[in-house]
C-alpha cells in the first residue's frame, strides 16, 4: 500500500513551534521607533512642541549603557537630488553627543557626531552635508550582517534609514528633539568652507586646521593664538571658531589657518563669514592662498560684540588662483586669520584679545541653498506605523487599532483601501515592512488577520538584500466578517516572483510586504496583528510503513569548511528492507542533487549526507531548499518526506 506522509509532515511542522520571533507586534504608533543598545540605555519617543508645530521628542536614560536613538525607514524616498540636510533640535539633560546616521542599501551607515551638545537649552539649526570631498556625514560603519563590501561613498538614491540619537558622553538621561527634517541643494556658486557645527578643525574641503605663531629665526617674535571650537558662541549651529590671540610684543604675530586642499572656487568671487568678539575694535587679516594676499578686515567692518558678516571680493587679494593643478597654488594654499602687532596698538584696537569666527563660505551674489523638499515636520502623526508603510489604493492612512487578543496594550494596523476606478495593474494595496531579518531558523511565516468589505485576494511577500523576492497567494481571503482568523506560510510553499537568482536569501530579508488584491468587490478594510516567524523543534518523522523514523539534525547547515554542520544528515531506520533516494531541489523545483542508497533492515540507523554541492559537485547558493527522501520497501509499499532544509556560510 503506498501511503504518503507529506500532509501529516506538514502537520506536526505546525503543530511543534516551540520558538516564534516577533517581526511587528503593530504596537508603535509613529513612523519614527526606537532603538537602544543591550547593556541598560532606555528610550521612549512622543510627540512635543515643536520650533514649529509638533516635534518628535525622545526621552532616554543610559543607566550602563553607551546610545540610545530613534530611526525611520526613508527606502522609498530618493535623496539624490540633495546635498544637505537641515533641521532643527534641543535638548535637557546630561551632557552628551548628538549623531545622525543615513544608512544607505548595502548596511553602511554613515555619521556625524557632535560631542557635548545633546542638552543645548534652545531651538539650533544644523546644516550638514552628505556629499562632497569631506561632508559632515560621512562614513562610519557597515553593518555584519550585510554582504562583505565595503562601500564609503553614500548611495544617495539608496538611503534606507535615517537616525537620530545620543552617545554617552556624561551618560545619565535626558530628552532630543528634533523638528522639521529638511533636503537642500546647494548651488555650483555657494561653497562652504566650514561652520564648525562639528566641533573639529576638518573643513568640508577635506583640508585640516590650526595655529601659527611669529618666527624668531627671521627676527619676528612670536605672538600667542590659542583655537578652541565652542558651543557657547555660536552666530548659527552648534559650534563656532574662538581665537584668543595676544600679539602684544612689538612685531609680532600669530594665528588660524585651514586648508583649502586645493579647491576649485572658481564659480564664487568672494569669501564670507561671521565675526564678532569680547571687546569690540580688534583688527586682523585675512589671508587666501599666498602670504601676500593679505587684506585687512577694518576695510569692511569694524569688529563689535554682535555678529557681523564680513564679505571680501577676490579683486581684493592681489593675485588669487581660484582653480587649476595643484602645482599652480601657492605652496600655503590656505585660509588664514593674521594678528600683527603693527595693524593694532592703542590707536587702532587692542592687540590681545578673543574673536569668534562662525559660517566661512566661498560665494557668489544670489548663490545659496535651494530647498528640495521637507522630509518630515513632525507635525503630525505620520501615515506610517511602526516600521510598515503604505502605498497603492489605501482608503486613508494607515490607523492603530485594538489587536487580537484581549489585551488592552495589544495593537493591530489597521489597512482601508479601495479599489476603484483604477485601471486593473493598479486594483491592489500594499504595506511595507523595512524588516532586516536573519530567518534561517525558521520554517513558516505566521500572523492574525481580519477583514471586512471586499472579498479580496491576499499576498504575502519576502525580498533579500539581492532584491530577489518569493510570495505566496490566496484567493478571496479577505473577508472573515471582522473574526480574526490566522494565517501561516511555510517557506517551502512560497515561489519566486522577481529577481535574478533562483533563490530567497534568508540570512538577509530586507522587505515584507502583505497586500489585497482585487477578487470580489473594491473596498474593505484588512487588520494585521502579530507577523513572527515559527521555528520548529526538529525535524522528525516518526510514521511509515517502510520508514520507522527520520531525522535531520543539522538544519540548517553551514558548509564553509570548519568542521560544524558542513554537511546535512539524514538519519533514517526502517521497517523493512528499502531503497532509499535523496532529492534536493530549489524552490522551483530544479534538482541539484539526487543519491540512491540500498539499506537492509536491522533495526540500525542509517545516514545520507549532503555536502551542499550540486550536480557539478559546486556548492549551492545560500538559501532554502527541499528535500525529499523516498524509501521504496521490498513488497513495494512507499514512503516519502518532503521538508525544508536551509544553507548558509
Amino acid at each position: 500500500m503506498k501511503r504518503t506522509v507529506i500532509p501529516v509532515l506538514l502537520l506536526l511542522c505546525a503543530c511543534s513551534a516551540s520558538y516564534a520571533e516577533v517581526i511587528d507586534s503593530m504596537e508603535q504608533t509613529t513612523g519614527w521607533t526606537t532603538q537602544a543598545d543591550s547593556k541598560g540605555s532606555t528610550v521612549t519617543i512622543k510627540t512635543d512642541g515643536g520650533y514649529t508645530g509638533n516635534s518628535m521628542r525622545m526621552d532616554y536614560n543610559f543607566g550602563g549603557g553607551e546610545w540610545s536613538q530613534v530611526l525611520k525607514d526613508f527606502s522609498t524616498m530618493d535623496f539624490s537630488a540633495g546635498d544637505t540636510l537641515k533641521f532643527w533640535f534641543k535638548g535637557s539633560g546630561s551632557q552628551n553627543n548628538l549623531q545622525i546616521q543615513l544608512v544607505d542599501s548595502d548596511g553602511t551607515d554613515f555619521v556625524e557626531t557632535i560631542p557635548g551638545v545633546s542638552n543645548t537649552a534652545k531651538w539650533t539649526e544644523l546644516t550638514l552635508s552628505f556629499k562632497g570631498v569631506s561632508p559632515d556625514i560621512s562614513y562610519g560603519w557597515q553593518h555584519a550582517n550585510y554582504p562583505v563590501k565595503v562601500d564609503e561613498l553614500l548611495a544617495s538614491t539608496g538611503i534606507v534609514k535615517m537616525a537620530f540619537g545620543v552617545n554617552a558622553g556624561a551618560g545619565g538621561k535626558g530628552t532630543l528633539a528634533i523638528d522639521n527634517v529638511r533636503l537642500y541643494k546647494t548651488d555650483p556658486g555657494y561653497k562652504i568652507l566650514t561652520n564648525f557645527d562639528g566641533l573639529n578643525g576638518k573643513n568640508r574641503f577635506g583640508g585640516d586646521s590650526g595655529t601659527f605663531t611669529g618666527n624668531t629665526s627671521i627676527g619676528s617674535p612670536e605672538g600667542v593664538c590659542t583655537a578652541m571650537y565652542v558651543t557657547t558662541t555660536v552666530y548659527a549651529g552648534t559650534g563656532a571658531l574662538q581665537l584668543a590671540y595676544d600679539v602684544s610684543t612689538l612685531n609680532s604675530f600669530a594665528g588660524y589657518w585651514t586648508y583649502l586642499s586645493s579647491a576649485d572656487i572658481s564659480n564664487t568671487n568672494y569669501i564670507s563669514f561671521m565675526v564678532r568678539s569680547d571687546l569690540g575694535g580688534e583688527r586682523f587679516r585675512v589671508q587666501l592662498r599666498g602670504i601676500d594676499n593679505k587684506e585687512s578686515i577694518s576695510n569692511y567692518v569694524t569688529v563689535t560684540t554682535s555678529w557681523q558678516e564680513v564679505k571680501i571680493p577676490f579683486s581684493a587679494f592681489a593675485h588669487v588662483v581660484t582653480t587649476g593643478p595643484a602645482s599652480s597654488l601657492p605652496v600655503d594654499d590656505q585660509l588664514a586669520f593674521v594678528f600683527e602687532n603693527n595693524i593694532a596698538g592703542a590707536a587702532n584696537g587692542p592687540t590681545a584679545g578673543t574673536v569668534y569666527i562662525d559660517d566661512i563660505k566661498f560665494t557668489a551674489d544670489g548663490a545659496g541653498q535651494t530647498l528640495v523638499r521637507t522630509i518630515d515636520t513632525m507635525d503630525e502623526q505620520p501615515s506610517s506605523i511602526g516600521r510598515w508603510t503604505p502605498y497603492g489604493q489605501q482608503s486613508g492612512p494607515l490607523q492603530s487599532t485594538k489587536g487580537a487578543t484581549v489585551n488592552d496594550t495589544d495593537r493591530a494596523i489597521e489597512l482601508n483601501y479601495d479599489l476603484s476606478g483604477v485601471t486593473a495593474d493598479k486594483q491592489w494595496a500594499v504595506i511595507e515592512c523595512n524588516a532586516g531579518l536573519n530567518i534561517t531558523e525558521g520554517t513558516a511565516f505566521r500572523f492574525n488577520y481580519k477583514g471586512t468589505g471586499a472579498n479580496s485576494n491576499i499576498e504575502f511577500k519576502a525580498t533579500d538584500m539581492n532584491d530577489t523576492t518569493f510570495w505566496r497567494k490566496y484567493q478571496k481571503m479577505s473577508n472573515t466578517n471582522g473574526a480574526w482568523q490566522a494565517l501561516e506560510i511555510p517557506f517551502k510553499e512560497m515561489s519566486l516572483f522577481t529577481g535574478s537568482t533562483q533563490y530567497l536569501d534568508l540570512t538577509k530579508i530586507k522587505t515584507i510586504l502583505i497586500a489585497v488584491s482585487k477578487k470580489d468587490g473594491t473596498a474593505g478594510t484588512l487588520w494585521i496583528d502579530n507577523l513572527e516567524f515559527v521555528t520548529p523543534q526538529s525535524h522528525q518523522f516518526t510514521t511509515g510503513s517502510v520508514l520507522e523514523s527520520l531525522q535531520v539534525p543539522f538544519n540548517p547547515i553551514s558548509p564553509n569548511g570548519d568542521g560544524l554542520k558542513d554537511k546535512a544528515q539524514f538519519v533514517l531506520r526502517l521497517r523493512d528492507s528499502a531503497l532509499v533516494k535523496l532529492e534536493i531541489f530549489t524552490l522551483k523545483g530544479e534538482n541539484v542533487f539526487s543519491k540512491e542508497v540500498e539499506f537492509t533492515q536491522d533495526n540500525n540507523d542509517y545516514v545520507i549526507e549532503w555536502d551542499a554541492t550540486d550536480k557539478d559537485h559546486s556548492l549551492v547558493s545560500n538559501g532554502l531548499y527541499l528535500y525529499r527522501v523516498t524509501a521504496k520497501g521490498s513488497t513495494g509499499q512507499e514512503d516519502k518526506i518532503t521538508n525544508l532544509i536551509g544553507v548558509i556560510r
